[in-house]
């Protein structure tokens, strides 16, 4: 598939910018005789926790804002 086709322009771009990066980070694991890790490229590409504690702190602090949208839910706050 095309992902031109399939995307609007600025997705596109995103997704080309995306994946010359994923090419490139590859090359280097591979020169360092490490088998590159796309789950955890993608995480690290999304601003996401790619070691155990940083998930585990990003669970923290997802369950702290769940339970205060709850709470002020309760109260009728919106």
């Amino acid at each position: 598939m095309n992902y031109r086709k399939a995307l609007t322009p600025s997705q596109a771009d995103d997704m080309k910018q995306f994946l010359h990066a994923l090419l490139r980070a590859s090359d280097v694991a591979k020169e360092c005789g490490v088998r590159p890790n796309v789950e955890v490229f993608m995480r690290a590409w999304r601003g996401q926790p790619v070691t155990e504690e940083g998930r585990a702190e990003y669970r923290k602090s997802y369950a702290r804002e769940y339970d205060r949208v709850r709470r002020e839910k309760k109260r009728g706050v919106s």
